[in-house]
């Protein structure tokens, strides 16, 4: 049932934060936990809430001075900006912060997953401010990336 399946799923984000609080220093996991506390946010109570907000806000910005050069780093900043409100102060950084993602070349043995959500939050983001011929050269550009993305191309 529903309720069993929302209590699993923040159980098991829960265990994943908790996984990755040990690895301060990893910026794959910073980035992880970012992303990962958002997620958690529509789980909890409004003062927790706010306290993982500001902890998902640190955990991608410290992801992001540990190393500049991901996608990942860039993208969790992204995410936890594009759904924080703007009565707290999101929307200011997505673009810049996506923007930046696009312009990273992975190393080589370095994970390469969150392009394709990159897209995806460029195109919500500029449809979000009515900027719809921006919003649709972006998914141009990231179908013609990635041709068989379903995330892509749900938002045709």
């Amino acid at each position: 049932d529903f309720q069993n399946d929302k209590k699993q799923a923040e159980s098991l984000i829960d265990r994943a934060i908790a996984l990755l609080k040990s690895l301060e220093n990893d910026a794959e996991a910073q980035a992880l936990m970012a992303i990962q506390m958002g997620y958690s946010i529509r789980f909890k109570s409004y003062w927790a809430m706010m306290n993982l907000g500001r902890n998902a806000s640190f955990h991608a910005n410290r992801a992001v001075e540990l190393n500049p050069n991901s996608i990942r780093t860039h993208l969790a900043v992204a995410i936890n900006d594009f759904y924080t409100p703007k009565a707290f102060g999101g929307g200011k950084r997505v673009e810049n912060s996506l923007k930046k993602a696009l312009e990273v070349t992975p190393s080589s043995g370095s994970p390469t997953w969150g392009k394709v959500l990159v897209y995806e939050l460029l195109v919500k983001h500029y449809r979000k401010l009515k900027q719809d011929q921006i919003a649709q050269d972006y998914l141009s550009q990231g179908l013609a990336e990635f041709p068989e993305s379903e995330l892509l191309l749900e938002l045709k």
